[in-house]
């Protein structure tokens, strides 16, 4: 075997090595986890439904760091996303950014959330093209424990909001 054969076969071991402990590690000891969206959801009502498998479970006075990164369409040009979360009770501190990308601009929109239950108003998705969310956020919980859970609904009613497959998430424990 000649050596770039080898080098090639050392590399593509190294690059298998790497991905089987960055999928492993960030779940070892439950503080931290990535979470996915493993097939379309969509919802054409103004009633919140959960993006499911982008959910965590808090634990009580922890602290929580977390991302996601959504993609997804409408079937009506005007037609936007509302996001929000929902969580244990008493939370001590929760703050949220929703960044979604705007009509006819080539940059994110932000607007914070800072309760659960809370919905986002900002409707930006004006085409029906594929567009990008990306959330960040702080969770410091109280006395409770519970699953966080990101939720959506579409602006007006009749049109349809698609959460893609292959949106994820991360979640970290701070404390």
């Amino acid at each position: 075997m000649d050596d770039a054969l080898k080098k090639t076969a050392f590399e593509n071991h190294l690059k298998e090595d790497w991905k089987t402990v960055h999928n492993i590690w960030p779940n070892i000891g439950a503080r931290s986890g990535v979470m996915s969206v493993s097939a379309n959801l969509d919802n054409n009502t103004t009633t919140m439904a959960n993006v499911t498998g982008l959910t965590f479970t808090a634990g009580a006075n922890n602290s929580y760091g977390f991302n996601f990164f959504l993609c997804g369409n409408t079937t009506a040009t005007g037609c936007s996303p509302l996001f929000q979360f929902i969580g244990p009770g008493g939370p001590t501190r929760f703050c949220a950014e929703v960044l979604i990308k705007q009509v006819g601009a080539d940059y994110l929109v932000p607007e914070e959330v800072n309760a659960f239950s809370t919905p986002t108003t900002h409707a930006n998705w004006g085409t029906t093209s594929s567009h990008t969310v990306r959330i960040e956020g702080i969770l410091v919980n109280g006395a409770n424990t519970g699953a966080v859970q990101l939720q959506f609904k579409a602006e007006t009613e009749a049109n349809t909001i698609t959460i893609e497959h292959g949106s994820w998430g991360e979640w970290h424990l701070l404390d």
